[in-house]
């Protein structure tokens, strides 16, 4: 889990410095920061606690927050979107 983890940063941060020139990109960015932020503390918690509760409740919480944000993409795939008015 703690290759995932730095892969997970690493990918984080090629992205954000690929995108910072364009300011459309911006949105994507935050989005994703937090979506990082929010799996460096579940998965994170989760690799380094020999507790099976948190382990389990940890990734549980990660993954409802995965299939919330899965289905908010799908229902308003237009949010974020800057127009090129």
């Amino acid at each position: 889990m703690v290759l995932m983890i730095a892969a997970t940063l690493m990918s984080y941060v090629l992205t954000t410095a690929g995108n910072l020139r364009d300011p459309a990109k911006h949105f994507h960015i935050i989005d994703r920061g937090i979506g990082v932020a929010l799996y460096l503390l579940f998965v994170g918690l989760a690799a380094h606690t020999n507790r099976r509760g948190v382990f389990v409740v940890s990734l549980g919480v990660y993954m409802f927050y995965y299939a919330i944000t899965a289905v908010a993409t799908a229902l308003l795939p237009t949010i974020g979107t800057v127009s090129a008015s």
